[in-house]
């Protein structure tokens, strides 16, 4: 189904574990260049796909943001983070950022783990200050 979840990001992404890929991907489908039928190979763009896991205190989920999602949430580039360096420098400010995401749960089966993975399609930053206080609003008007 189709949900809202609010929570944070409660690790650094690993490189090491394909937290964050980079592909040469179609400009006409978004796809892989491996995966598209255009014919038009020659001019392809770079787009991204980063998978972050999101706590929101009663439990943890796999989320995964495709192309300008990512960028979005990293504020950089596909094209950009391709050309750099120090690539950890720019993923560790991902870590602890609280988020609204919207988008799909999927159950995974992938060796027997029954876990969702969550596909973003819309997110959010979350000012903390604002979300307590919006808390104790919330608290005051039950009194």
């Amino acid at each position: 189904g189709f949900f809202e979840i609010r929570g944070n990001i409660v690790k650094e992404i690993d490189l090491d574990k394909n937290e964050l890929f980079i592909y040469d991907a179609c400009p006409i489908c978004s796809k892989k260049i491996t995966n598209c039928s255009h014919k038009d190979k020659e001019n392809p763009v770079k787009r991204m796909i980063l998978k972050v896991l999101l706590d929101d205190e009663t439990g943890s989920i796999r989320a995964t943001f495709f192309g300008e999602k990512a960028e979005k949430l990293l504020g950089i580039s596909a094209d950009e983070i391709s050309r750099i360096n120090d690539v950890e420098r720019v993923l560790k400010k991902a870590a602890g950022k609280n988020l609204v995401i919207r988008g799909r749960a999927e159950l995974n089966n992938f060796y027997d783990t029954n876990t969702y993975d969550f596909n973003v399609s819309d997110f959010e930053e979350i000012d903390p200050n604002e979300e307590v206080n919006h808390i104790l609003e919330e608290i005051h008007s039950l009194e």
